[in-house]
């Protein structure tokens, strides 16, 4: 301080310098915490291999709905995919308008990059296996 009670430089300069390290280390740590705490995608889940035949794909797909058989879909989703959900409102306003027609399938493809489309998938199967599956899908989108 001077003696006129106002601080000098050197003052002034450290205690900005102790206020920026400080909010520093705050964001390096608030960084860390939240990249520690963040669900991990596994990467390694899926791999491309293109469908040679597409009855032994279909056997493996969950049913959601049985028709006539008149028009069948084939759906292959993802439970966090944001596309799929808009996708599945139109079905849904499909089975409506033709509720007779319509035979539905579901092939699961969870997405690496969706930290929770793994677990939900298997979470649909579980209910596909109970016969639950269009009940339980619902509340997974």
């Amino acid at each position: 301080m001077k003696p006129n009670g106002q601080p000098n430089l050197t003052s002034t300069l450290s205690a900005l310098g102790n206020g920026v390290l400080a909010i520093s280390a705050f964001l390096i740590a608030v960084t860390f915490v939240v990249k520690e705490f963040r669900p991990k995608a596994d990467t390694n889940r899926i791999s491309e291999r293109p469908v040679r035949v597409w009855s032994e794909l279909l056997a493996a797909s969950s049913v959601v709905r049985v028709g006539s058989g008149l028009v069948d879909i084939v759906e292959i989703g993802d439970f966090q995919c944001p596309a799929c959900r808009a996708f599945a409102a139109v079905l849904t306003n499909l089975e409506q308008r033709y509720p007779q027609n319509l035979s539905i399938r579901f092939i699961h493809f969870p997405l690496p990059y969706h930290a929770y489309a793994n677990e939900a998938s298997l979470a649909a199967l579980c209910a596909a296996e109970q016969d639950a599956f269009r009940g339980n899908t619902v509340q997974l989108r």
